[in-house]
């Protein structure tokens, strides 16, 4: 037994222990202090990760979500009709908004996904906006990835044609001096001041050290 006083790595101090009751100098079983610790964190978080294909969204997201006891929205999951085998047919728009605003009407959630246009809610309700910037040939290399573990059968997710993957990757290109730059202008017309990162490690330093800041200005 140790004091769960240890600091935790990834927690700011002063979510370093939630057990209940717990005083300085009592010891307590320092594993169970670091998961309520860590779940306490997550409560009530909300955050919107955007970024291009292969910037690490997904990944990301699913590694939040399994810390902090938060649900995640993958956008693709409610902008496309996974009614059709192929990508290409979109959505209806007046469901998928509904969907959205059901979801971030929730006490905790993450957002993740490429799209802005329609995403003034979670952008809104968001604690904490994630743009995801790695070079783009990480991106285009983990993109590529993405498509042959596809065909092989080893990622059950809609497959795209050969056709699609290029033109993802050319869309790709043009990402950051395209899109990003019209994400950006929104949300700084809507006074938030998104966060950039690269890497997984980046956002949970972002986290550890302003867990509390809402749409704060970077240090």
């Amino acid at each position: 037994m140790v004091s769960c006083l240890v600091p935790y790595p990834g927690l700011a101090p002063h979510f370093q222990c939630a057990h209940a009751g717990h005083t300085p100098g009592i010891r307590l079983n320092v594993g169970k202090c670091r998961r309520e610790s860590v779940l306490a964190f997550g409560k009530g978080v909300k955050l919107h990760i955007i970024g291009g294909p292969g910037s690490g969204k997904s990944f990301i997201a699913r590694h939040l979500a399994g810390r902090y006891g938060i649900p995640v929205l993958d956008l693709d999951e409610i902008f496309w009709d996974h009614k059709e085998r192929d990508y290409g047919a979109r959505a209806d728009p007046e469901k998928r908004d509904a969907e959205l605003s059901r979801f971030v009407a929730k006490e905790s959630w993450i957002v993740e996904g490429v799209y802005y246009r329609w995403l003034v809610p979670s952008f809104q309700r968001a604690d904490r906006i994630f743009v995801l910037t790695p070079p783009l040939w990480i991106r285009q290399v983990r993109i590529t990835q993405r498509f042959f573990r596809r065909k092989l059968g080893l990622d059950r997710s809609k497959q795209e044609t050969f056709r699609g993957q290029m033109e993802l990757m050319e869309w790709n290109r043009k990402y950051d001096k395209d899109n990003l730059v019209r994400a950006m202008t929104m949300m700084e017309e809507l006074s938030l001041s998104p966060t950039r990162c690269s890497t997984l490690a980046s956002v949970l330093q972002h986290l550890d050290q302003y867990p509390n800041r809402v749409h704060g200005p970077d240090p």
